[in-house]
């Protein structure tokens, strides 16, 4: 499954990239994400383990950073847990703003019958959650 969307942000590339680059930072415009810590050992700041609330419990996933080409790209994909994803942003700058565009693609056939209803939630999350990314950077809120 997979979803592409994008959102402008009328903040500088820099400050943009900074915020979404930082996973600890999900929690905070990320509906699903309740915690975001690094996984033990990890020294390079590339592994995390992510903790979300999901329709069906409480999921725990590890999570990888995959990419980081400041200020342009940064990737980040599960390593394990329920609903395998992979997510790309890429960042471009025009007029003092920054447009933050997602590639989102996900692994929903464990949900069997339940995966096209899935897919309008997490299209729907996913828009929600640029949202709150906007309104945070914007208005600090």
């Amino acid at each position: 499954m997979r979803v592409e969307t994008n959102i402008r942000i009328r903040r500088d590339i820099d400050s943009v990239f900074a915020y979404v680059t930082d996973p600890r930072r999900m929690p905070a415009w990320n509906s699903a994400v309740t915690d975001v810590r690094p996984e033990d050992g990890d020294t390079g700041g590339t592994r995390y383990v992510m903790t979300r609330r999901l329709p069906t419990g409480t999921a725990t996933n590890g999570l990888l950073v995959t990419a980081v080409d400041a200020p342009a790209r940064f990737a980040i994909e599960t390593t394990s847990g329920p609903t395998p994803f992979r997510y790309e942003y890429r960042f471009t700058a025009a007029d003092g703003a920054t447009t933050v565009a997602l590639d989102a693609r996900a692994d929903l056939a464990s949900l069997g019958v339940l995966a096209p209803l899935a897919r309008r939630g997490l299209a729907r999350g996913i828009e929600a959650n640029l949202q709150t990314l906007r309104r945070l950077l914007e208005h600090g809120r």
